[in-house]
């Protein structure tokens, strides 16, 4: 069943060439399932409803007394605003990406997660501690098309600094993944739903994959987060490789 939707010359040119050849490694693993039972489903989605009412309150009062325009609030009501926007999207991840689970799920994406991210370039590590970016799949469903003519597999991912970055200097670093907000048009694209602040140094992301017909497939959806993390990666390598630690 389909689930409905309620991210100086050469010597330069030679520094950034070699920060190119590089390859980004990610740590992936697998969380716990948090919807195991129908009363969790309930508490987590009691939960995410709750998040969305102080979200969109807190718009709404904003937009009364500052406009519509956000980057014209104030920087303290802004950054109270997105805070309760990425509050809302977690905890509608934690409900909607687990409900109807079962571990065995969840193990699977991080088998073809894997598999895609070596098919892409991306170096996957055995231990955090080597890692660049630790990955994690919180969950994954499938909903329906945008265009209402398909269905789309998603896959749930928590995206925080491993052990080889700083995660002070990587949240100050202006890293950021040139993806779309929002879970409102799935077939479009990749959405980043919690982004990594100083206080929560973590990102959320959907990855999502149309499929042909009313046939979707969570294998493709990795495939999309690993293109992803490329992307990512070639971006962003220079301030990623700016907030790694010193070897020891």
């Amino acid at each position: 069943m389909l689930k409905t939707v309620a991210t100086a010359g050469l010597t330069l040119a030679f520094a950034t060439g070699a920060i190119a050849q590089e390859s980004l490694s990610v740590h992936v693993t697998g969380s716990a399932l948090k919807a195991q039972t129908k009363e969790d489903e309930a508490r987590l989605r009691a939960k995410s409803d709750a998040a969305r009412t102080t979200w969109h309150s807190m718009k709404e009062a904003g937009e009364k007394q500052h406009g519509k325009d956000l980057e014209k609030w104030p920087a303290e009501k802004l950054a109270e605003y997105r805070a309760a926007k990425n509050t809302f999207f977690e905890a509608q991840t934690d409900w909607f990406y687990t409900a109807g689970l079962k571990q065995k799920d969840i193990d699977d994406s991080v088998a073809e997660l894997k598999a895609a991210f070596e098919k892409k370039g991306v170096q996957t590590v055995s231990t955090p501690a080597e890692a660049d970016l630790l990955v994690q799949v919180l969950g994954r469903a499938k909903v329906g098309a945008s265009n209402s003519t398909g269905s789309v597999a998603q896959v749930a991912l928590r995206v925080e600094p491993g052990g080889r970055l700083d995660a002070a200097a990587l949240a100050s670093s202006g890293a950021s993944w040139n993806e779309k907000r929002g879970f409102m048009s799935p077939d479009k694209g990749n959405d980043v739903v919690h982004d990594l602040t100083a206080e929560e140094p973590y990102w959320v992301m959907i990855a999502s994959k149309p499929g042909m017909g009313w046939t979707s497939s969570y294998k493709a959806a990795g495939g999309e987060a690993a293109d992803a993390f490329q992307k990512f990666w070639t971006e962003n390598s220079a301030k990623l490789t700016a907030t790694r630690r010193a070897a020891k």
